[in-house]
């Protein structure tokens, strides 16, 4: 349903005079760049519109570009995530995440745009699954190197998700600390390659726009605070949080909020409340997935319960 969705009306939105979502345009140059043997970077939307899409993200999914499919891309990587909730929590459980997440505004949004956003965050959560499910069993080391460089390209997709392979040695290190442990150094070897490499080769490493876009949000003053809420965060995690007393997917989730929603209303700020332009609202796609699959779990623990007391 989803990939008939995109195929009718992706082509007709990107074609419009005023498609709204750069999105789309940004990744498809900087793969083109790639495919034809530049610096991925040495192209651009325009002067006012850096690209934003990170290194190994783009050449990971620069076949979607060159095969002429890129309006498959959001549907491979929503398919994919669905694909592994089937495995992990069964067809019903996986039904109804699919009802509640494509219901959304902002998924219909950036589905019909063909913005990025979509497949990172359903590739985000894919990797979050197979973390889950495979990290906590004596898995194979070939699957293990895998899932760590899917990790690293998935937080290379934003320069500003680098601290992705941390958050998660920090939140399974107690239990799982030498898997852990392989996943941190290869996942963060992958970010740190490919965002050094492609800052030396280009005049003007165009993802790096975002931190400065952060500082003229928030100011100085208010990213620092943030920045520390972060870091506190992760000490907490450090400190306190073990796998087996909190769920996994609730932690994930608390530190994707604590970032995308200061990033989503101090955009709508700059907008003044202007909702018709407010951009910053698609990065509430990242955590939404994981909001969802809570939600669901909340609901089924809450039924399992009630079901108990009446017996």
């Amino acid at each position: 349903m989803t990939i008939a969705v995109v195929c009718f009306a992706y082509p007709i939105v990107s074609l419009r005079k005023n498609p709204g979502s750069t999105g789309d345009d940004a990744f498809i140059l900087a793969a083109q760049s790639f495919l034809s043997g530049g610096t991925l970077y040495d192209v651009s939307i325009s002067p006012k519109e850096p690209i934003s899409p990170g290194p190994a993200w783009v050449i990971f999914n620069s076949p979607f570009v060159l095969f002429n499919a890129y309006w498959l891309f959001g549907a491979s990587y929503i398919s994919l995530a669905v694909g592994f909730l089937r495995k992990t929590k069964g067809n019903h459980f996986a039904s109804v995440f699919c009802l509640l997440f494509t219901s959304s505004m902002v998924f219909v949004e950036l589905l019909i745009n063909g913005h990025d956003l979509l497949p990172l965050s359903a590739a985000l959560f894919a990797v979050h699954l197979l973390i889950s499910y495979y990290l906590r069993r004596d898995m194979n080391f070939l699957l293990l190197i895998f899932i760590s460089i899917l990790l690293g390209v998935v937080a290379s997709s934003r320069i500003i998700f680098g601290f992705l392979p941390l958050m998660y040695f920090l939140l399974l290190r107690k239990s799982h600390f030498k898997s852990s442990l392989i996943l941190l150094v290869i996942s963060s070897s992958v970010y740190c390659f490919f965002n050094i490499f492609y800052y030396l080769v280009n005049d003007y490493f165009q993802p790096i726009h975002l931190i400065s876009k952060a500082f003229n949000m928030f100011g100085g003053i208010y990213l620092l605070l943030l920045f520390l809420a972060v870091l506190v965060g992760l000490f907490v995690i450090y400190k306190r949080v073990e796998v087996e007393k909190y769920a996994l997917n609730l932690s994930v989730l608390a530190v994707l909020l604590l970032l995308t929603l200061p990033l989503a209303y101090a955009d709508l700020v700059q907008t003044e409340f202007d909702f018709r332009s407010w951009e910053g609202a698609n990065y509430l796609i990242i955590p939404l997935p994981f909001l969802v699959f809570e939600f669901i779990n909340y609901i089924e623990s809450k039924f399992q319960i009630e079901k108990l007391t009446k017996n």
